[in-house]
């Protein structure tokens, strides 16, 4: 449903702890919705942001209002993914926790994503796509939690500015849902990387990593992927990879305007080789060391390499 006005009466502070060490934290909501990216038109497809930040960057906006920043991006069913820009927050709405109650859908308990820092204590910005239901009261968005689902929360009036263009939801089904996750380490992780200026300009990445103890096993068939080099970031979306021989996995497609090539191929127990050839990427302009971060489902890792070019 499109979002009621959020007026909250009574509010109560509070404080979280927060650890010091660095970890990395996924937020999803997803959803069937309608709109336009760009000059492109969409109707009944599956929207789904991730947006990956720190839990060290959640910070309390207002007594019942946390937020944090980071990066994110939108994959629309058959239009691809793209970046979104302009300074998007996740976002927990915690209703009002003087009367430990949710009252949508003027005091509603909503986790998602929004347009950019709340303007107000007590009320997020413009929210491009979030869930509403009574878990979030007590939710920060330092943990991991859901899947949760709920009413659909957005802003219909709102144009967000993306890599393809301005997104803009004009409808969306009466059910989204909103997942926390935070990537289990891999255990190892080596990558070398070389860039070329072209025409076109574009890079080569070959590596080697190793999942974590614990971890559950990859399967990028279901799972979606993002890479990082530099500063560039791409995400394959779930369902994109191709099963091949001997337990291999490879996709070959143009994302946002980059033709794009990947192997990942296993080489021993929760161990795997990636290759990934990139045509139309610029990086000439990185200087060494180079990150590389590389996130398959919940599994995730970064390495430094000297970029050779």
């Amino acid at each position: 449903m499109k979002r009621a006005t959020l007026i909250v009466g009574l509010a109560v502070l509070f404080s979280v702890a927060r650890g010091a060490q660095a970890q990395m934290i996924t937020y999803t909501v997803s959803a069937t919705a309608s709109g336009t990216l760009g000059a492109a038109s969409f109707t009944n497809a599956t929207v789904t942001i991730n947006f990956v930040s720190n839990i060290t960057t959640f910070f309390p906006a207002g007594p019942v209002l946390n937020e944090n920043v980071g990066t994110g991006t939108v994959t629309i069913a058959g239009l691809g993914t793209a970046v979104l820009l302009s300074g998007p927050v996740a976002f927990d709405l915690q209703g009002n926790p003087f009367l430990h109650t949710c009252l949508p859908p003027f005091l509603p308990c909503i986790a998602g994503i929004a347009a950019g820092i709340a303007p107000g204590p007590s009320q997020p910005g413009p929210i491009l796509l979030g869930t509403s239901n009574a878990a979030f009261q007590t939710y920060y968005l330092f943990r991991p939690v859901g899947p949760i689902s709920g009413p659909t929360i957005f802003d219909s009036f709102l144009t967000v500015p993306t890599t393809l263009g301005g997104l803009n939801l004009t409808s969306a089904g009466a059910t989204s849902t909103f997942t926390a996750t935070v990537p289990m380490p891999f255990a190892a992780f080596t990558g070398e990387v070389e860039i070329t200026a072209g025409p076109p300009p574009g890079f080569e990445l070959k590596g080697a990593f190793t999942l974590g103890t614990g971890a559950a096993s990859i399967d990028p068939l279901t799972q979606a992927a993002t890479l990082k080099v530099g500063t560039y970031t791409v995400t394959i979306p779930a369902g994109s990879f191709q099963a091949g021989p001997k337990g291999t996995f490879t996709y070959e497609g143009v994302i946002n305007g980059a033709t794009l090539e990947l192997r990942i191929a296993p080489t021993g127990a929760n161990a795997y080789t990636i290759q990934v050839e990139a045509s139309g990427v610029d990086l000439t302009a990185l200087t060494n060391p180079v990150a590389v971060t590389l996130t398959i489902g919940n599994n995730s890792g970064t390495t430094s390499t000297t970029g050779d070019s």
